[in-house]
């Protein structure tokens, strides 16, 4: 049992409901959003970027109000690893070992938070993800930012209303933001700077290693030329946070380095782990991990070479990869959004934000609180939607454009749905 009383968090249940109402508002304004029905006056008052960033907090902040986070994520993973690598232990050997899926780079940050005692968990609990769900509110400028013209008011107001990127570091408690904001900044920077493309996709990659998987398809956007310094730049990062971790801890970097590389993360529901019996051998599942990320990765590099626009390849590999992997769980579902509303593609991240609500809320608010069971046709509405997203992209191809820097994107550009 978790010590600690107080007026949020834990002690709050009563603003799950609330909670609830607020995500189906939030499904409901990316509806409006991308099939454009903005009233003149809202769309008058979005125009300010202090606006937009004002909401996107501001929504995040309520969120976070309703729940601690995911108690096994915020209040064991986090906790525990944080708490052994403030107290100048290694992180890599038990009882840490089983918790320790990353390279350290995230750990060095649950260290600090781990200073506040443990007879104050609200608190403690605030105070670790708020970097998180910050972070995710810039990544609703950065789209305004490098989004086509045309859409990216919209585009960086769905990303700041919607359901699903709000709930990931706020009702989870996950740190997705941090991997996908330099992720996202390194597709824009990409086609004019690859070596700093590297280093922000490294910074990614040292933070939880997914980005890896997409690497391929990122390289199939690119001429020859521009994979050295990209590639180079990749492996400065993570390379540095061990340069870094190894001479503190050095006796265990190998089983490190092998927890990390056969991470096997829970099977939650999504994907296609509804096709397997609990206690499973971990031989199928891995096998089936592997065939997923061959496709996804085939599906992003045969988008690239048929000229479609470098984030909605990305996007395309990402749905591929969330929807036949037996291993993903609900904080992967926000990986597509940005660079599914970068390509222009606004109603499939709005209707994907519809779908996931009903079990975004069943496992962050009930599921992850009380240890309660989520109905798996809430896992099957979100595996039918990301498969039918990716479908409906690699049949329909969009704009053969690519998301600019605000001085080089195009005035006019054909929005696909």
């Amino acid at each position: 049992m978790i010590p600690g009383d107080g007026p949020l968090g834990l002690a709050a249940g009563s603003l799950r409901p609330g909670a609830i109402a607020l995500l189906g508002l939030l499904a409901a304004c990316g509806v409006v959003l991308a099939w454009d029905r903005v009233p003149g006056w809202a769309r008058r008052a979005g125009g300010s970027t202090a606006v937009l960033l004002a909401a996107a907090l501001l929504v995040r902040a309520l969120l976070s109000l309703a729940v601690d986070g995911g108690l096994y994520d915020v209040f064991d993973a986090y906790r525990i690893v944080g708490s052994t690598l403030r107290a100048g232990r290694d992180v890599f050997v038990e009882p840490a070992l089983g918790l320790a899926n990353y390279p350290p780079l995230v750990y060095w940050w649950w260290a600090a938070a781990s200073a506040v005692p443990a007879d104050h968990p609200h608190l403690y609990a605030a105070l670790i993800r708020a970097p998180f769900w910050i972070a995710d509110a810039g990544i609703a400028l950065l789209i305004l930012r490098a989004a086509p013209r045309r859409i990216a008011r919209r585009a960086a107001w769905l990303y700041a209303l919607s359901p699903v990127a709000a709930a990931v570091p706020t009702l989870h408690g996950q740190f997705e933001p941090w991997v996908l904001l330099p992720l996202v900044a390194a597709v824009v920077v990409l086609p004019e700077r690859p070596g700093a493309a590297g280093l922000l996709a490294g910074l990614a990659i040292a933070i939880k290693p997914w980005p890896v998987f997409f690497l391929v398809p990122l390289l199939a956007t690119l001429p020859r030329r521009s994979w050295r310094p990209l590639l180079l730049g990749v492996a400065v990062v993570p390379l540095a946070a061990f340069a870094v971790y190894t001479p503190l801890h050095p006796g265990n970097l190998t089983t490190g380095l092998h927890r990390i590389v056969t991470y096997q993360a829970h099977r939650q529901g999504f994907g296609t782990s509804l096709l397997f019996a609990d206690g499973v051998d971990a031989l199928p599942i891995n096998l089936l991990n592997l065939a997923a990320g061959g496709l996804a990765i085939g599906a992003g590099v045969l988008a690239a070479r048929q000229g479609r626009v470098r984030s909605e390849a990305l996007a395309l590999s990402m749905l591929v990869l969330l929807t036949l992997s037996p291993t993903v769980s609900d904080q992967y579902l926000v990986w597509p959004l940005p660079f599914l509303l970068l390509a222009g593609r606004l109603r499939v991240a709005a209707l994907l934000g519809v779908a996931a609500v009903p079990a975004i809320a069943a496992v962050d608010l009930w599921t992850s609180q009380d240890g309660a069971s989520t109905p798996r046709p809430l896992f099957l509405l979100v595996t039918m939607a990301t498969g039918a997203a990716a479908i409906y992209l690699a049949l329909r191809p969009g704009a053969c454009h690519e998301p600019l820097t605000a001085a080089a994107r195009p005035e006019r550009v054909a929005v696909a749905a």
